[in-house]
């Protein structure tokens, strides 16, 4: 019943919907529901064309961390099919990823669609972005701000590092 609401208020427009429908459509999701990865990408490509905001910022989570979902070989064939890149750095981490290849295109722009259209979370992955990959502080700031504006606290947290690191 759950799901069945979930994706008549995906289908009418609803992205946050859409965003809850595709995580429950991923491996060991907590309900034990059948996975489906490829209709959870395609349900979150087409909220981020159409919304941006929060889909963009999950869909930019999975492709950076296709081994978060515990089945890298189904996430990668779903990839494939859905016409996308392997992507290899996580936006939302803090720390470099020195086994991991150049952030990929695909993914930053996600991220960078994601805060446009109001994501706070995807706000905060670009700060990560401009700091870690980048080494932009001015740029990490502008971003924090955006997050810790819109009551982002993880972003209030890393904003007055910065600050303290600074004096």
């Amino acid at each position: 019943m759950g799901m069945s609401l979930l994706g008549q208020a995906c289908e009418g427009g609803s992205a946050d919907s859409c965003v809850l429908l595709a995580e429950n459509l991923m491996p060991n999701n907590a309900y034990g529901i059948e996975a489906d990865i490829e209709r959870a990408i395609t349900l979150l490509t087409q909220s981020c064309e159409q919304v941006g905001g929060s889909p963009c910022q999950s869909l930019a989570h999975f492709y950076a961390n296709p081994g978060a979902i515990q089945d890298l070989a189904a996430v990668l064939e779903a990839f494939s099919k859905t016409g996308t890149e392997d992507a290899t750095a996580d936006p939302e981490t803090t720390e470099p990823q020195e086994d991991k290849p150049q952030m990929s295109k695909k993914v930053e722009a996600l991220v960078a669609r994601g805060c446009a259209t109001g994501s706070s979370r995807a706000c905060y992955s670009q700060g990560n972005i401009a700091r870690v990959h980048l080494k932009d502080e001015a740029s990490a700031r502008t971003y924090y701000i955006r997050a810790c504006d819109n009551q982002l606290g993880l972003a209030c947290h890393d904003l007055a590092w910065q600050h303290l690191g600074e004096t």
